[in-house]
């Protein structure tokens, strides 16, 4: 058999201090934690940071992660947040460029149905922290275009 530890601070120095649910009920000499024999719940630390990495770099979804665990999706839930709530934001923030665009056009799942729209658009270049960028296009407003577009230009 193992030896029995306080559960909050692993001291060995406890006594017997009655019984709860047909256990033995133990208190800690040092903390003054009261604590019973039974097993350590939970999923172990390294499995719950594999998870993470499943999720976040491997598109693997919570409900599959849920499954291989024997967990609830809930639980998985709760472990990428408290990842994500760990995580400090970058120290440096990139300033964003504006690019007009007249008509933008793209073909949806390889369908040859074109869909777009005729009105010009605002595009801001946003470098990403690993060197890379996006470009996120909204529609322009009236008063930017103004000022961006000369007034003999044709839209």
């Amino acid at each position: 058999m193992t030896e029995l530890n306080c559960k909050k601070c692993a001291s060995t120095s406890f006594v017997k201090s009655g019984h709860v649910r047909g256990l033995q009920r133990y208190k800690c000499k040092d903390c003054g934690c009261q604590f019973t024999a039974t097993k350590v719940r939970g999923v172990n630390p390294a499995l719950k940071s594999f998870a993470i990495v499943m999720y976040g770099y491997c598109g693997v979804s919570m409900g599959n992660i849920a499954r291989l665990f024997n967990v609830s999706t809930v639980a998985v839930l709760k472990w990428v947040r408290s990842a994500a709530a760990q995580i400090n934001p970058p120290d440096k923030i990139n300033e964003a460029e504006v690019v007009m665009i007249d008509e933008f056009w793209h073909f949806v799942n390889g369908k040859k149905t074109l869909f777009g729209c005729g009105e010009p658009l605002m595009g801001y270049r946003v470098r990403l922290l690993d060197d890379t960028w996006a470009l996120v296009l909204m529609p322009a407003l009236e008063s930017s275009c103004k000022k961006l577009i000369p007034e003999n230009a044709h839209l």
